[in-house]
């Protein structure tokens, strides 16, 4: 989440860096809440220090009298009335600063679509152009019997897969493949993590509340749990709420979950194949590094998908642009 005086500092110069990601920072808005938010714990702190006085006097002049026992009734009604002021005050500024997205580098070029994002990365050359023979993933895989879309729509309905034989070993083998190369050359510390996860868990990663329509939820009495869309959310949330010797950093996690969410295009398209499946399983990395040293470790980490691809013998291609990435998510 961000720190909103971070944000009233840079004032109009984060102003025009979110107006790129289509968002209207209002800093009054913003530094009227967090005053509110002040003012509130101001007066928790002062009403408490003046019930610890007058409860000290008492002590040392006797029993209370009937006046004075009603004067500390009245004052502890204070007390707490005050205390829930400031919880309403501190939640509406959390409110407020958990729907402003990440403030996007200048260096970002301006951007809607995947057509207008810039490519900044490439490795290997595609086998053909997609525009002539290409077969779709999903059909090569149903016509070689390892895919069985019927299957998953009888088990679970529309845009969910079934791995058959070699399709389900391909699957487990590459997942197998990629930690490995984590870990084994890359550094990074494989986790087991669950696939359910609290409300908090999903706010940490910037999943709620913006994405709550598009997360599938589990209830059962009073407990709530989400099903993680990625395993960067537990690998994440390891470390939330901790403080982090930047000596030790930067952290380097993977596992692999199950990845359950609805996967639809930017534009509200649902894309086709494996890919759009409401649920598959996915290997992840999450890492952290001190703010100072972001781009430099960024760059460092870039070896990590790069050597992937080159192990696999995947070509891929990596672009940017502000408004064509989904997710908010503040350190």
């Amino acid at each position: 989440m961000h720190d909103p005086s971070e944000l009233l500092e840079d004032g109009p110069a984060a102003v025009r860096r979110l107006a790129r990601r289509r968002y209207d920072l209002d800093l009054a808005a913003l530094e009227k809440a967090v005053r509110r938010r002040s003012e509130a714990q101001a007066e928790v702190t002062r009403l408490r220090t003046e019930l610890n006085r007058t409860s000290r006097a008492r002590g040392r002049s006797g029993p209370p009298s009937e006046e004075e026992k009603e004067a500390a009734r009245a004052l502890r009604a204070d007390v707490q009335q005050a205390e829930a002021t400031a919880r309403t005050a501190g939640h509406d500024l959390t409110e407020l600063l958990l729907g402003i997205p990440n403030v996007p580098l200048d260096s970002v070029p301006d951007g809607d679509t995947d057509q207008e994002a810039v490519e900044v990365r490439r490795w290997g050359r595609p086998p053909h152009d997609a525009g002539t023979d290409a077969r779709h993933h999903s059909d090569i895989g149903e016509s070689l019997g390892i895919l069985d879309g019927p299957a998953a729509a009888k088990l679970s309905g529309s845009r969910f897969s079934v791995g058959r034989g070699a399709g389900a070993r391909l699957e487990r083998a590459l997942a197998d493949f990629f930690l490995d190369l984590h870990t084994g050359e890359h550094g990074y510390t494989e986790y087991s993590v669950p696939f359910l996860v609290n409300r908090d868990t999903m706010t940490g990663t910037g999943q709620l509340p913006k994405f709550e329509d598009d997360l599938f939820r589990t209830q059962v009495g009073d407990r709530e749990l989400f099903l993680i869309p990625t395993a960067e959310v537990p690998l994440t949330n390891l470390v939330a709420q901790q403080l982090l010797d930047a000596r030790a950093l930067p952290y380097a996690f993977t596992a692999r979950t199950p990845a359950s969410a609805p996967r639809r295009g930017r534009t509200g398209a649902t894309p086709g194949g494996s890919c759009a499946c409401t649920s598959s399983r996915r290997w992840s990395w999450s890492a952290s590094a001190p703010p100072r040293t972001h781009r430099r470790s960024w760059s460092s980490w870039w070896g990590t998908p790069r050597s992937a691809c080159a192990a696999s013998n995947s070509p891929t291609a990596w672009s940017s642009c502000p408004r064509a990435t989904s997710a908010s998510r503040p350190g």
